[in-house]
C-alpha cells in the first residue's frame, strides 16, 4: 500500500520461526525505520520441538551484532536468547528487546532503531 513503507524480510528454519525484518520509513523511500529480529518458540511441543529454529535465530542475532554493534555482539546475542526485557544504546542506535509469552508461543523480539530521527 502506498505510504506505508516497504517491508523486507527473511524467514529461516525448518519451522520458519526465525525472522529478520527491515522496515522502511513511511513516506521516505530508502530510509530505514527499524530492523527487527524475531524468534517464536513454542511453549508446548507441537511436533517441531519447543525451540525448533533456535540456532537460526541465534545466527541472525550474531549477524546483527556484526553489522550494528560489534563491541556489543555478545550482549546482543545473550539478550536475544534470554527472556528479560531490556533496552540499551550504542552510539546512534537503540536496541530494545522484548519477550512475551502467549498460550502457545513465546516471542523474542529485538528492535534496532536510530536514537534520533532525521
Amino acid at each position: 500500500m502506498a505510504g506505508f513503507g516497504a517491508l523486507y524480510g527473511c524467514v529461516q528454519g525448518q519451522a520458519e520461526t526465525a525472522k529478520f525484518f527491515i522496515n522502511e520509513m513511511p513516506g521516505r523511500p530508502g530510509v530505514v525505520q527499524n530492523v527487527k529480529v524475531m524468534c517464536n518458540e513454542w511453549t508446548r511441543n507441537t511436533g517441531d520441538g519447543l525451540a525448533a529454529d533456535r540456532s537460526e535465530a541465534r545466527q541472525m542475532a550474531d549477524v546483527v551484532g556484526d553489522l550494528y554493534a560489534p563491541k556489543l555482539k555478545a550482549r546482543i546475542i545473550a539478550t536475544f536468547m534470554g527472556r528479560r526485557n531490556t533496552a540499551f544504546t550504542d552510539g546512534p542506535l537503540r536496541f530494545e528487546y522484548r519477550y512475551s509469552e502467549g498460550p502457545a508461543i513465546g516471542e523474542h523480539l529485538l528492535t534496532i532503531t536510530a536514537r534520533q530521527r532525521l
